[in-house]
């Protein structure tokens, strides 16, 4: 769709990640097609049913590169960890792109979570 739509898509994807979180939630755009979302003080459940919250909101929105274009499906892929008290940024990023990467392998709305010692597949509700 050129390179114009796909700065716009990139917008409207922060737009509708920045609706499914939290005011003191923090998204940042991590690389070129890569979103990161720092969620402070919570622990692993309610972080999984935050991370589950943004990737229903996009699931499920409707998604147009021009207000009068056709609707376009989009599917994201998601990774998840905690930081322990213990790690430095590095063990850290590296385990949410362990996730990230193994919920791109399979694709289409995937989400993964890391706990520090072994990835976890979180099956999608319908």
């Amino acid at each position: 769709f050129g390179a114009g739509s796909s700065g716009r898509f990139l917008q409207k994807m922060a737009k509708v990640v920045c609706l499914a979180i939290r005011d003191e939630d923090l998204v940042c755009r991590f690389s070129a097609d890569t979103f990161g979302v720092m969620i402070p003080g919570v622990d692993d459940e309610m972080g999984r049913r935050l991370v589950l919250a943004v990737r229903n909101t996009v699931r499920d929105h409707h998604f147009r590169l021009d207000e009068s274009g056709p609707k376009v499906l989009v599917t994201a892929s998601f990774g998840y960890t905690t930081c322990q008290p213990y790690d430095n940024v590095d063990l850290a990023l590296n385990r949410a792109g362990d996730a990230l990467a193994k919920s791109q392998l399979r694709g289409r709305n995937q989400l993964h979570v890391h706990d520090g010692n072994a990835l976890t597949h979180c099956v999608a509700q319908a």
